[in-house]
């Protein structure tokens, strides 16, 4: 069975999935509040064997992208996991949707307004062991202004090379319009899909 600090590092790879219901708190203080809690890593993901992707349809073609860029702050307990915590940054212009255009168009006002909201943050509440391999993250995903509370299932498993790295996998599926990416009049599925489909992969060591 695999030791329970794998389970800290691997919440942020899903950071953007889930629902909820939106709270009247802005990004600005999510990054108060997150340089304030000052965490410390005690993994490091491997970046060449990790990553974020994402797909959706325009005008009922499927296309596909990924964040090239992310970090992961984690705090983690053994013998307290209500304690542990992780904290992901996302760097939005690093959206990379496979086309310029669609590039272009992404950290503008209607889509992630980038310039005003740089990053989106994803921060854990509770770990929660579902079934052996399987697990839930219950947090929170800050993003364009808006913050909802998220939950985030995800399998682990031993890197197949047995290295001591461990590799998390997860898939699922968001709805933009919840962070109100995509606005009037692309707030709807007529030209880009609400629905966006998430494949994950992180693999990381511990320090």
């Amino acid at each position: 069975m695999l030791d329970l600090r794998i389970l800290s590092f691997s919440v942020f790879a899903l950071c953007l999935t889930g629902c909820g219901q939106p709270q009247d708190v802005s990004l600005a203080s999510a990054q108060d509040e997150t340089a304030e809690a000052q965490q410390e890593t005690n993994w490091t993901v491997v970046k060449e064997e990790s990553f974020i992707k994402f797909s959706a349809l325009q005008q009922g073609e499927e296309f596909e992208g990924e964040f090239t860029e992310f970090d992961v702050e984690v705090l983690f307990y053994k013998d307290d996991l209500d304690a542990s915590k992780v904290t992901v940054k996302i760097p939005l212009r690093s959206a990379d949707a496979g086309d310029s255009e669609r590039n272009n168009t992404l950290p503008g006002k209607a889509w992630f307004s980038a310039k005003s909201y740089p990053v989106a943050i994803f921060r854990s509440d509770s770990l929660i062991v579902t079934e052996e391999g399987a697990y839930l993250a219950i947090g929170s995903l800050s993003m364009k202004g808006t913050m909802r509370d998220i939950e985030l299932p995800f399998s682990l498993s031993s890197s197949k090379e047995s290295d001591g790295k461990v590799v998390m996998t997860g898939s699922m599926t968001l709805d933009r319009t919840h962070w109100n990416i995509g606005e009037d009049p692309w707030n709807t599925d007529e030209w880009v899909s609400r629905d966006i489909k998430l494949n994950i992969q992180i693999t990381a060591t511990p320090e």
